[in-house]
């Protein structure tokens, strides 16, 4: 809630003041900030969380703003296990505005006027069989207006290896004998 103050002048010339409270609809007071009569909306950076099948090639999140950025966000995206290794996942972290043009990490650009963007990370498909590994991938505000400093999701590989399978024949074999199995 902000307090706008506004000079009218009255038919008879003299000046009354008059306030007028503003809410910004959808906001809260973390939201805001501003002085001397401007007010700044900042927007909420949202990592969310994937899962991804461990042959898809690549894990992508969509970031999203709560609104649009009011002005240039500078980031640095990263990505770090969890229960997955190095052996998993290929740096660096790759950004792109419309999730077809991708650069190089860890330094992402969102220019003004943006309300989202998309980070991926290249997943290795190994011969291993485990089970489902995370890793987080992560931003962090180096310049801009934001709510938050810092946003990060869960990266979640869906293991897709068969797991071995053992089975033991039925065999009949005479007391003190060698029992063969196949």
């Amino acid at each position: 809630v902000y307090a706008v103050v506004v000079n009218v002048l009255a038919q008879n010339n003299a000046s009354t003041k008059v306030e007028i409270t503003v809410r910004l609809r959808g906001t809260s007071e973390d939201q805001v900030a501003g002085s001397g009569g401007v007010v700044l909306v900042r927007p909420l950076i949202t990592v969310p969380s994937v899962s991804v099948a461990e042959s898809a090639g690549y894990a992508v999140s969509a970031v999203v703003l709560s609104i649009p950025a009011i002005d240039d966000i500078e980031l640095l995206a990263s990505a770090s296990p969890v229960t997955a290794s190095g052996a998993d996942f290929t740096l660096p972290v790759q950004w792109s505005l419309n999730g077809a043009d991708w650069s190089d990490g860890p330094n992402v650009t969102i220019p003004a006027g943006a309300a989202s963007f998309y980070l991926r990370v290249a997943i290795i498909d190994d011969a291993l069989t485990e089970g489902d590994e995370t890793l987080t991938l992560a931003v962090e505000v180096l310049t801009g207006s934001t709510q938050n400093s810092q946003a990060s999701g869960t990266v979640t590989i869906v293991a897709n290896d068969v797991l071995p399978s053992l089975s033991i024949g039925t065999v009949t074999v005479d007391e003190g004998q060698p029992a063969a199995f196949t």
